[in-house]
């Protein structure tokens, strides 16, 4: 995290844990951000930066999606698999100074950012972790587009398109007017000295929520080869291209959306436990005779509602047959809400 920058959320109150998460002052479990505009610092986000003259090509050989349809004005969702097919990561990446920006989660932009630079080889290509030069900010609610343009000149008006004046690059991300701003750490204390009172500071765990409602997956340390791109719902995010040619695991990617016949998927949920449940925690229901078990959690956050809310791949036909539960039959019963999107949709 930059210096700077911590030390301004500091004085501000913030408290962090040990992953630099926020955890305390701007994380009060009764906001609501679908009824709250909310300002959050999304250091939890690491940023790796990929420029030089291969840099696109080189990309498109390690990605899910479409890197050649990038450009100032557009960003998009992304992925970056095992040769198996299985996800190692989920990302949002944007263009700004003729470089790529790819944005993850932190915890997983080291071993990431190893295994990319190993494909490099003699390609001109620069690779690095520059997290700490740059602050993500994410703004979200009812009110953030009329509360950010007080600020930022101009905002991007549909899912992944983007806008910068030099200062913000800003994202839109699907759900209900979503902004990820991306700048220097003091551009981004004066947004946040800006905008403020007009918000409510909101740590990680309130942000991933806006992500479980607008059911975008994020892979976890305890998720990592856990999924193939269409178990999170990737190709309905318009996060994998089925026309932009090869990567790695594309071979096993294109095959299930083919030929193979998809058994499992994303849904969004909610349940009432009374211990805290993690990513990568089991589903069970007594319907499958899947030797993989059920399902299993892809993210889970508190809902300010009470109980949790959460995204997790499921096996269908289990879904639709019968009772989830949590790890076992005796756990906590599961409830499973509409999507806020097609499935139909496809890139």
């Amino acid at each position: 995290m930059n210096s700077e920058w911590k030390s301004y959320l500091e004085s501000q109150g913030a408290i962090f844990d040990s992953n630099q998460a926020l955890v305390s002052h701007y994380d009060t479990k009764d906001v609501d951000p679908d009824q709250q505009t909310i300002l959050a610092d999304l250091s939890h986000l690491g940023i790796i930066r990929v420029q030089g003259e291969d840099a696109m090509g080189f990309l498109q050989g390690q990605t899910t999606n479409d890197i050649s349809k990038l450009d100032a004005d557009h960003g998009h969702l992304n992925a970056y698999c095992s040769p198996k097919g299985r996800l190692l990561a989920s990302f949002y990446i944007i263009m700004r100074d003729n470089a790529y920006y790819i944005l993850m989660e932190h915890s997983l932009l080291a071993a990431a950012l190893k295994r990319l630079k190993m494909f490099i080889m003699m390609s001109k290509v620069e690779m690095d972790d520059v997290s700490n030069e740059f602050v993500l900010t994410g703004v979200s609610g009812p009110e953030s587009s009329t509360i950010l343009s007080k600020t930022c000149s101009n905002l991007p008006d549909s899912s992944y398109s983007v806008t910068d004046d030099g200062i913000y690059t800003v994202l839109a991300l699907p759900g209900t007017q979503r902004y990820l701003i991306l700048s220097d750490a003091a551009n981004a204390i004066y947004l946040w000295n800006s905008i403020a009172d007009n918000t409510t500071k909101a740590g990680v765990h309130v942000w991933k929520l806006t992500d479980i409602r607008a059911a975008v997956p994020s892979i976890y340390e305890e998720t990592v080869e856990a999924f193939v791109p269409q178990m999170v719902n990737m190709q309905a995010l318009h996060g994998v291209s089925f026309k932009k040619g090869c990567y790695t695991g594309q071979e096993v990617v294109a095959r299930m959306q083919y030929l193979g016949k998809l058994k499992r998927r994303m849904y969004r949920g909610s349940v009432d436990s009374d211990h805290i449940v993690a990513p990568g925690t089991a589903i069970f229901s007594a319907d499958s005779s899947s030797g993989q078990g059920a399902g299993k959690i892809v993210d889970i956050q508190a809902s300010p509602q009470g109980g949790y809310e959460f995204l997790a791949v499921i096996e269908i036909a289990s879904a639709e047959k019968g009772t989830l539960c949590l790890e076992s039959e005796n756990g906590a019963v599961i409830k499973l809400d509409e999507l806020p999107y097609s499935l139909e949709q496809a890139s």
